[in-house]
């Protein structure tokens, strides 16, 4: 499961893909991890204001 932000590639779609700009929260049973791919990403990190 994931949550998907403005910025990132599958945005729009809802489907999750390993290419193209990723901003996203994965969940999994060890917890979640918050993904920004970086400069190809649209939008500002949400843990860097």
């Amino acid at each position: 499961m994931a949550a998907l932000y403005p910025g990132d590639a599958e945005y729009e779609t809802g489907q999750l893909s390993p290419t193209g700009p990723q901003h996203r929260t994965v969940f999994s049973d060890q917890g979640m991890k918050y993904i920004h791919s970086g400069a190809d990403v649209s939008e500002p990190p949400m843990d860097r204001p």
